[in-house]
Parts: C-alpha cells; structure tokens; sequence
C-alpha cells in the first residue's frame, strides 16, 4: 500500500536555499520565488517508498535524527558509483531516519553535502537516486528551482537525470581514476531534490469492467441467421453501464454477452454495482422466462443502462435456459511494466502472477512465470548486445519494459500451442505484442529492441528456443513433435510480423509506419494492410478475384483475438509521472477475481479481499 505523508511546516529565516524534490499531493506550493532559490521537485506514482530530495536550502534537522552515517571511504556504493561516473561523492554525509524530508512532503533530501532520510528510507534504491542528483549537478550545474513549498525553493526540472542514474545497474569494481568535484561544502547554496509517492492516484485512475456470458438465456431470431462473418454483434446500441452484444451465435440462436463500462477502479464499488446489476438480470429473466428482447431490455432500464435494442434486432426473442448459468469474465487495467518484473518483500501483493487462480489455470500460471524468466534473461542479452557496441548505455529501465513485452508473448505463443484457445491462457492480455511495441514499450525499450532484432535473427532464434523450452517443461511436449514444429514456426512468424520490419521496397511502412527513417518503432500503425504475394497492401488495392491468405496486421499482435485492444495512460495527480496500462482479462470462473461477480453474489468480506488484491494488481512496482 502507499505510504501516506503529511507535510510539517517549518519556518526558519536562515532558510535561503533551493530545494530540488518530488512535490507530494497535498503539497502548499507557490510560483512566488522571491529572493529564496528554488527546491527541485517530482511525484513518483504509487510506490510503497519514496525518493529523495536535494535542496540550495540547508536543511532543518529536529531532535528526531537518529545521527550521522560519514560512509567516507568505507562505502561501497558511493565508491563505485564515484568510479563508474567520475565524480567525487566522498564528501557526502547521510544522515538516516531524519524529520527534515516530511517538511518537504519526501523520502528523502539532498542539501549541499548533506543526505537526509526519513525513518525507514535508508535504501540502496534511494541513496542512488540523491547520488545520482550530485553526479548530475556536479556535472551540469545546479538549477535555480521552479516553485516554493511551505517556504522552500523547490526545482522540478531534474528528475528525470537522477532517476535514469538511479535505475541504471552499478559497476561492479572500483576503477582508480581522476574525479570531477561534486558540489558539497557550501551546502546553504545547495538545491533539495525530492520524491513523494502519487502510485495511489494512478492506481484510482485503472479500470474495472465485467464481460458476463448470459448462457442462462437463449436468444432465436426467425429473419435470418446470425452473420458469422461479423463476428461480433451489437445488440443494444449502449450506455452507461456497456452494451448487450454478441459473438457466440449458431445458426439462428445465439448467447447474450453484457460487455459492461470501465469505470475508474475507485467508482466501481467493490464490484458491488456489478453484482447488484447481474442479480437483477437473473431476476427478471426468472420471473418472465420468454419474451422479446425489446421487453428484456426495457424491464431492465431501472437497473441497467444499456441503451435501447438496435433496429436490426428488434424481433429477436429470448428464452431462459434452466441447463445454464452466467459465465463472469473481470477485466482488470494492471500496469504494463508490472508484468515483467518479480517483485519481492512487500512487493508481492503486485506480482502479476497472482492474477492465475483455480486449478483451471495452474498451467497457464506456470507458463507466465517460466515465460517471465525466459523474457527477463532476453532482455538482459539485449541490453548486453546494445551496451557493447554502442557509446550510449541503458539499464533497468529497458530491460523490464522489453520484459514485460516479452513475456506476454511467449505467454500467447505457448499456451496457444495447446489448440485450448483463449481460455488456455487462463488470463488473457488483450494488448498483443505488436501494438504494445508502439504503445506501451518505453523510449529506452523500443531502441533497444529494434537495434537487436534488427541486427540479426539471433534473438528471433532465441525467443523460439524459449518457447519450446517452456512448453516442453508445463505441458510435456503434449503433442508431440508436430505441436513443437507448430510452436516453432508460429513463435518465429509472429516475432517477424510483431517486432520486425522487413526491406522496405518489399514490405514499404506497413507495421511500424516510417521507422525506417527514424531508426526505431513509431506511434502509429495502420491496420488497413493485407498480405498478399509476400508483401502488403492496402485493402482497396487487394485482388478480392486471387484465393490469397490475407492476414491482417490485427491478428499479427499474437492475441488471437481479431480484436484491436489499445492502451491507457493514466497519470498521477500533479502529472510528474504515469503509467501505461492494458486489459488482462480473468478467463476462468474456478479465479477468485471472477467471483466479484456470479450469479449467488460473495459476502463482503471476500469483496472486500478482492478490493484489497485488485488494488495490488493495478499499482505499479518501484
């Protein structure tokens, strides 16, 4: 859960330095900078610890600082991140479980060659990120600062500088060299950079919706057939609370499938709304077992806003189906960057993972996990490749991105091997590969991956090796020799189609638009392109008399559903920071998510557990 702080005031006139910070919700802040300078400010999102602060102020120190850690010399870290940077950190005093940062709304502060940490944050993670403000300070000079808080010059103009140093992996040895001087010493002349926590509001701001299979109800229509070929059907034409559909139809019957909204988790009541909703569908459909489905519609319209039956479906009649209940499927907005990492410690509760419940989906968690580890150590030689032949360096911050990418499509890949559809990947992630590298792949990521999947088909080769091995591992090379060639030569196909771009006088712009000339993975796609005759088209240019297999860039993405599923940004309260979310969608009715909403209804207090584990899910890792 995040931690939640207040800010104390402090008045102080000697008080005449800038403060370089992550700036808390809640926060008095003013652009009125006057004589003072500025503190340097930035929200980190919803994370269970906080970052620090650097501050031009001198920082207060009450009565509640528990002493000094010198660490000069003797400190690993500062040491070889002296070495690793070039910059001289050996002047700087930490000074752990100090009250100072709560002045400030932070974790911790940097002043001059002072460090102050608040109680509990005295952690590797925060101590690179204030060395990480001197290394850049010293380097490029110390900003003036951009607001006051509670009295202090705050500046959040540097963050991301020290959050890049700080997520990138340290050098493991010491190498002895001519350092550049950081800016201790004149500590009252010393910005304060900080970071505070906003995970929470990021959190309040992902989605929930529901998609119930009411297979407890038949509906029939006498003019015609359902169109297969349209796949999906609109029946209702939607409100509020979504839209009657369906995709499940034979012949002239089908099953009615309410897609609801997707409210803001923190407007969804606990699933309580949905629930309420469901009941009164059963209810209704019990009390009046035939009918049209005018009538059903409109004896809803009390309880559900679904809109009024669209014209084409006017005559279509409904029947209650007593061999059949409602089949609940939850889809729940989680963090895209979540899905790559492990966390540990306290973290737990936001493992991905944890979304594979019910006996059910034990293989398809296994194969989530075995995909993950299999993604991370990619990323790693990815990033290895890059590092080692290119001046410019990238760390963590790509490797979990290019993680979390990879892992979601071995994950599909995999368990699609299986011939179990959909369902056999028991939490179905409905941004496929594809679109997630020009959507969600952070800016690090993207060069990353293009550069190695470019460079050669050694990675494409390995991610193949990947696949195989985790499949043979959860399911026991189910199918033999033929499942595995099969595997093989989807997983290679759909790594091409979903991360490469071929010879652009064969495939012109088609996936990725123009990164040919730009050198990486751009913004936009269009999915109007065919394939035919080994290369792409429009769709107008396609010649419908050829018996062609056209594949359209929809279904390249490795979802397998035929559906385009885009991204959310949601950001946290004073925009420093944001995350890119996606729909993962429970598939199973044995996972306990799914039970947020089921035709007997649960007690409130397993309500309220799942509350607890959906909020878990949709809160980034830090």
């Amino acid at each position: 859960m995040p931690i939640q702080q207040t800010n104390e005031l402090q008045n102080n006139s000697q008080d005449t330095g800038v403060t370089q910070r992550k700036e808390q919700s809640g926060s008095k802040t003013s652009s009125k900078q006057g004589q003072k300078s500025a503190i340097q400010a930035k929200q980190t999102p919803i994370q269970a610890k906080q970052k620090p602060v650097q501050a031009k102020q001198t920082p207060i120190q009450r009565n509640e600082s528990k002493g000094v850690v010198q660490r000069n010399g003797g400190d690993d870290l500062k040491e070889r991140m002296s070495s690793q940077y070039k910059v001289d950190l050996s002047g700087y005093k930490e000074h752990p479980n100090s009250s100072f940062p709560a002045s400030v709304g932070a974790d911790a502060t940097i002043q001059g060659n002072n460090i102050h940490y608040g109680p509990g944050k005295f952690t590797e993670q925060n101590r690179k990120h204030e060395f990480g403000h001197a290394i850049d300070n010293a380097k490029n000079g110390t900003p003036k600062g951009d607001k006051v808080i509670n009295g202090k010059n705050i500046d959040t103009t540097r963050e991301k500088a020290a959050e890049k140093i700080e997520n990138t992996p340290v050098q493991k040895t010491v190498d002895p060299v001519q350092m550049k001087s950081s800016q201790g010493g004149l500590s009252s002349l010393l910005p304060i950079q900080r970071i505070t926590t906003q995970d929470r509001q990021i959190r309040d701001k992902a989605n929930v919706g529901v998609e119930v299979e009411l297979r407890n109800i038949t509906v029939t229509r006498t003019d015609r057939k359902w169109n297969k070929k349209a796949g999906l059907e609109f029946l209702t034409t939607g409100g509020v609370d979504g839209q009657f559909v369906t995709d499940q139809h034979q012949g002239k019957s089908a099953i009615i499938e309410w897609a609801s909204g997707h409210p803001p988790f923190s407007q969804t009541n606990k699933g309580k709304d949905q629930q309420d909703q469901v009941d009164k569908i059963v209810e209704i459909v019990n009390s009046k077992t035939t009918g049209k489905l005018t009538e059903l519609v409109a004896a809803l319209q009390p309880h559900l806003d679904i809109g009024n039956v669209k014209n084409a479906h006017t005559d279509v009649k409904y029947k209650r189906n007593n061999a059949s209940e409602t089949q609940t499927q939850v889809n729940v907005e989680i963090p895209f960057e979540n899905i790559g990492r492990i966390p540990g410690g306290n973290q737990k509760s936001k493992d991905v993972a944890n979304l594979f419940t019910g006996s059910a989906s034990k293989n398809a968690r296994d194969v989530f996990v075995k995909s993950r580890k299999a993604a991370r150590r990619l990323a790693s030689q990815m990033l290895i490749t890059w590092n080692g032949n290119n001046v410019h360096q990238y760390g963590n911050t790509a490797k979990n991105s290019i993680a979390s990418l990879l892992t979601l499509f071995l994950h599909a890949e995999v368990n699609g091997a299986t011939g179990g559809g959909k369902d056999a990947q028991g939490v179905l992630f409905k941004t496929g590969a594809g679109d997630l590298t020009r959507l969600a792949l952070n800016a690090d990521g993207k060069v990353v991956l293009w550069y190695c999947i470019h460079r050669n088909d050694n990675f494409i080769d390995a991610l193949v090796d990947k696949a195989r091995s985790v499949y043979k591992e959860v399911y026991k090379g189910r199918g033999g020799k033929r499942a595995i060639q099969s595997l093989e030569s989807r997983v290679r196909a759909q790594a091409e189609a979903s991360f490469k771009v071929g010879p652009h006088d064969v495939e012109k712009d088609i996936r990725w638009e123009d990164e040919h000339t730009n050198g990486g993975y751009t913004d936009t796609v269009d999915e109007d392109w065919y394939e035919q005759d080994n290369t792409y088209m429009r769709e107008d240019e396609v010649d419908d008399t050829r018996k062609y297999k056209w594949a359209d860039t929809r279904y390249l993405s490795g979802v397998k559903t035929g559906k385009t599923f885009g991204t959310s940004t949601h950001s946290s309260n004073d925009n420093t920071r944001s995350e890119k979310y996606l729909i993962a969608e429970v598939r199973r009715n044995d996972n306990e998510i799914n039970k947020l909403v089921k035709m007997t209804g649960i007690s409130q207090q397993q309500r309220n557990k799942l509350h607890k584990k959906i909020r878990s899910l949709q809160t980034p890792i830090r």
